[in-house]
């Protein structure tokens, strides 16, 4: 939950589940084993008023089909697609459309990380209150991300 300091009025919530993974290894790691996570704060006690992440259904066809080559800048520490790259992708598949909605939404299923100089191949479909993008990499499902407005 993000609140306001000062009145206490509910700003925004969400509710995110992270995978930690060893970049040597590739292996996941349990976050009590991650000294940077004591920082947070966790209130199991009390649960949030968000809708528990689902897996988000795939398409059976698109209303536009484009290719975007992943460049240097695309790339995070972990030397594959930073996560805010894929709003982009959406966004970039929603052209002049995104000015005219009122995001209320928006959810990601990572399926395969996204390398390096790949092309990746992003199909979009629309209707009156959501976006579904998914991209793939040659064969590889490597996202699936839905947007939904007003």
């Amino acid at each position: 939950l993000v609140t306001r300091q000062d009145t206490g009025e509910l700003l925004t919530e969400c509710k995110t589940e992270i995978t930690v993974i060893d970049l040597k290894t590739r292996k996941l790691v349990r976050p009590g084993m991650v000294p940077e996570f004591s920082v947070f704060l966790y209130n199991d006690a009390e649960q949030n008023g968000c809708d528990y992440p689902q897996k988000l259904l795939l398409p059976s066809e698109f209303d536009r089909v484009f290719e975007r080559k992943i460049t240097e800048k695309d790339i995070d520490v972990n030397h594959h697609v930073n996560n805010t790259v894929y709003a982009d992708m959406l966004t970039q598949g929603m052209g002049d459309d995104y000015l005219k909605i009122n995001p209320t939404a928006f959810e990601i299923n990572y399926a395969h990380e996204v390398l390096p100089y790949e092309t990746i191949k992003i199909g979009i479909t629309s209707d009156e209150t959501s976006s579904t993008v998914v991209g793939n990499v040659e064969e590889r499902h490597c996202f699936t991300a839905k947007i939904t407005y007003n």
